[in-house]
Formats: structure tokens, sequence, C-alpha cells
């Protein structure tokens, strides 16, 4: 399971950080396509995402864009 805190980017882009905390912001795109690069190459099984989604509507559109490009 992967847990994910989703929180408004810059220029329409998603982000993922530990809110409120000294963390790195990275893209919510990038995160997703190394997920699908890589959670499957030593585990045949399904992965859970957890998104913890503190995004605008037209944020949560932009995520759901990327998810349906990069999963199918």
């Amino acid at each position: 399971m992967l847990s994910v805190d989703c929180w408004d980017g810059p220029e329409n882009d998603p982000v993922i950080y530990h809110g409120h905390t000294l963390t790195s912001k990275i893209l919510f795109r990038d995160v997703i396509k190394a997920i699908n690069e890589y959670a499957f190459i030593t585990s045949p099984y399904p992965v859970i995402l957890s998104i913890e989604n503190h995004c605008s509507l037209q944020q949560q559109q932009v995520m759901a864009n990327i998810m349906n490009l990069t999963f199918g």
C-alpha cells in the first residue's frame, strides 16, 4: 500500500508532500509515472494507492487525467 498527500501545485500541476512539514514537494505526475514503471517489477500483486487529497476540483481533474493516461 502506498499513501500520498496531494496538494495544489504551481501551474495547475498537483504536488505530493507531507503537509505542514519540511518535506520536499514532488510532482504528482512524476510519482504516478514511477509507480507505473516500478511497482510490478518484483511483485505481480495489485498496488493499493491511498490518496489524501487536499487539491482543488480543478487539480483533482488533472490528477484523474494523469492516472487515466498512465494506468489506462
